[in-house]
């Protein structure tokens, strides 16, 4: 998982897949905000991103979704 100022981004182990987590407004289970100052990998495998106004994000690898 990479953090940065536009998003987060998840790059697959093997560098088969990428996969780009922003907000969206229509989709609450997604990020509540681009720019990602933090991140931490828990022992259930969930991301938790620390952002710019948007406060603590837990993201599901598995699903993808966000919860705030």
């Amino acid at each position: 998982m990479i953090g940065a100022e536009n998003g987060l981004t998840e790059i697959d182990q093997d560098g088969k897949w990428i996969r780009n987590y922003y907000p969206d407004r229509k989709n609450p289970k997604s990020i509540s905000h681009k720019t990602i100052f933090s991140l931490m990998e828990d022992s259930k495998g969930r991301i938790w991103a620390g952002t710019y106004n948007g406060g603590l994000n837990c993201i599901d690898r598995k699903t993808g979704k966000c919860e705030v």
